[in-house]
């Protein structure tokens, strides 16, 4: 009997491999446009985002940190990481992403900034949160570099009349221009994505 129950379990296990292989969620239907300016000193190399229903502590930080295990916040997530093409450091960009919902209409725009030092040929991931309006309900995504400083103090700005025509082409609508000015920019310098237990035991007395 303990034998047929251990094949049983051996045979339950397989089974359930391919169809979790094969499953999709609403996340894997997100559609990321890059859109990248050759004359841009930086340029994005991936977006990826998701939407986390509810806070967590994850099995493996469980396991190992116990009561010290980092809350993982729910909340709208992304990473994003950008790569310095040009022949010398960057000191500081801000990244836009306009955000239409699974409906093709139009959510929200808004900005991540970031302050650092990043060499030439180097490229850096970026992991966050954010707040925007309809934050669970995305499922188009326009990110470009809307402004780079490098270290000689020079400036590039992007050509929003480019942006503008690709948005409108692949959605297949107009976008005022005012669309592509962010309503909110986020600082990149800290990860918001998780909190400690200390700062969400409500109520404790030092």
């Amino acid at each position: 009997m303990k034998y047929s129950l251990f094949a049983l379990i051996i045979l339950s296990m397989l089974f359930m491999v391919p169809m979790a292989a094969n499953a999709t969620d609403y996340e894997d239907y997100v559609v990321d446009v890059l859109i990248n300016d050759e004359s841009c000193p930086l340029q994005v190399l991936d977006w990826n985002a998701w939407y986390r229903a509810k806070d967590k502590i994850t099995f493996g930080d469980a396991l190992f940190l116990g009561d010290a295990a980092p809350v993982r916040v729910a909340g709208f997530q992304y990473d994003l990481k950008v790569k310095n093409t040009g022949k010398i450091d960057l000191v500081a960009y801000q990244v836009n992403v306009v955000v239409f919902s699974a409906f093709n209409e139009y959510l929200d725009t808004f900005g991540i900034f970031h302050g650092a030092i990043l060499s030439p040929d180097k490229d850096m991931k970026r992991s966050n949160m954010a707040m925007f309006n309809g934050d669970d309900m995305f499922l188009t995504f326009f990110i470009w570099v809307d402004k780079a400083r490098d270290s000689d103090g020079n400036i590039y700005f992007a050509d929003l009349t480019k942006v503008k025509s690709t948005i409108e082409e692949k959605m297949g609508m107009e976008i005022p221009e005012e669309y592509l000015k962010p309503g909110i920019i986020l600082e990149m310098n800290e990860s918001l994505r998780m909190r400690w237990p200390k700062y969400h035991e409500v109520g404790v007395v030092n």
